[in-house]
């Protein structure tokens, strides 16, 4: 067996390789926040840079151009349960180098496309199911697996891939565009994005315990026990509601300053500003998460997120902006991360990629309504302000749900 496992983990022997894989960990860890902040960072925040050209190029309205994130999350919706399965069943490896593959076919396919309902095919389906393969929740689900000890810190760090996306993918697309235009831009960002996970994935390996055969959702899970725990429901309900605040905020922010006045520079900064505290707020849980109640934390995300949209209600000037967006970074950031660690924590590594699974489509149904929501406020009333107002509604029950959460974990059924 210890030859067995010594084999998966690069052919050496288990006197030359930990076979805990206190070392390569590391190297998974590194890579989910790369494919994270490549894969995050061209979708859910670059999107925003999309909107406006798009709309103009091909003669749609903002709520028209809104529908791609849609589609992108109903999407990965769909394949969510289906690539989760997979990813407790089968290798990761094969399974991230198909999905890249598909993620970068597809952003490439948008690029090329004459018609919206071609580009709308192009992200329902590769581009949606690559993200999932290849992205965030593959990337927490093999932190997962490999973290132990220390799990909710390592899926912390895991997450800054998420606020790096807006700090370093945000402005390379924001430069593309502007210097080659939003077509080109979208196929050298698909292209750029597939060499480079292909680049890191062909050596990722499998956890040891998944070599030994333990680990293969045997957590004592079923199916219909999912579904039967109100965990489960509370979990998925409050982290979808404060995601879907947070994929409408990334998609109407920057219209929404623009619309104000402000410059693309200016806006770019401010969105930096944004990434910058997420990233600090991943660095705050990583260092707390495995010593405070995870419950606690997570509302008080929400709290810093309510903050946020009632201060953008109220139009202020830019540089109260900026400080409401340094200080509600932190919510952004910390929502990611808090939602891995605690289904982690509530249900165990092993039916991880299934469990997440089950609970994306309800988590894109409610981004999905969050973000068709703003652009249709935008398109009859010419401003966000009942948009954030409801979003302060969202993120409140958000807060009271998890308050309801029961401290203990569900007992496996």
């Amino acid at each position: 067996m210890e030859q067995a496992v010594g084999a998966e983990c690069g052919g050496k022997s288990v006197g030359d390789v930990d076979v805990s894989g206190s070392a390569y960990r590391w190297y998974v860890l590194v890579l989910s926040v790369v494919i994270i902040t490549l894969v995050v960072g061209s979708t859910n925040y670059s999107f925003a840079l999309f909107v406006k050209p798009i709309a103009a190029g091909m003669k749609l309205s903002r709520a028209a151009v809104n529908s791609g994130l849609v589609l992108f999350y109903i999407g990965t919706a769909v394949f969510s349960p289906l690539v989760g399965r997979l990813l407790d069943h089968f290798p990761a490896r094969p399974v991230m180098l198909v999905s890249a593959a598909l993620f970068g076919a597809g952003m490439a396919g948008v690029g090329l496309s004459a018609s919206p309902l071609a580009m709308a095919l192009y992200i329902a389906a590769p581009i949606s199911a690559g993200a999932v393969g290849c992205g965030g929740l593959f990337g927490a689900l093999v932190v997962t697996r490999w973290f132990d000890k220390g799990r909710s810190r390592a899926l912390a760090i895991s997450a800054m891939g998420t606020s790096l996306g807006g700090l370093v993918t945000f402005p390379v697309v924001a430069f593309l565009i502007e210097r080659w235009g939003w077509r080109a831009a979208l196929i050298g960002v698909g292209v750029g994005i597939w060499l480079v996970i292909t680049a890191l994935g062909v050596s990722l390996r499998e956890a040891p315990s998944r070599v030994t055969g333990r680990g293969k959702g045997r957590d004592g899970w079923t199916t219909p026990g999912i579904l039967r725990s109100p965990q489960f429901w509370i979990i998925c309900l409050a982290i979808s509601a404060m995601l879907g605040v947070d994929g409408a905020l990334l998609a109407s922010t920057t219209p929404y300053a623009l619309d104000r006045g402000f410059s693309l520079t200016q806006v770019t900064l401010l969105m930096t500003v944004t990434t910058a505290s997420a990233v600090l707020g991943k660095l705050l849980i990583a260092a707390v998460a495995d010593r405070i109640d995870l419950r606690w934390l997570i509302v008080l995300t929400a709290a810093l997120g309510v903050v946020q949209c009632a201060v953008f209600s109220t139009n202020p000037p830019l540089w109260v902006l900026f400080a409401t967006n340094g200080l509600a970074g932190l919510a952004i950031g910390g929502t990611y991360p808090l939602y891995s660690a605690i289904v982690a924590e509530r249900f165990g590594p092993s039916s991880y990629g299934w469990i997440r699974g089950l609970m994306t489509p309800a988590n894109s149904v409610l981004a999905s309504a969050a973000v068709f929501f703003a652009g249709a406020v935008y398109d009859r009333t010419h401003h966000y302000t009942l948009m954030f107002l409801v979003f302060i509604v969202a993120g409140g029950l958000a807060m009271v749900l998890m308050l309801a959460l029961p401290k203990s974990a569900p007992q496996p059924r």
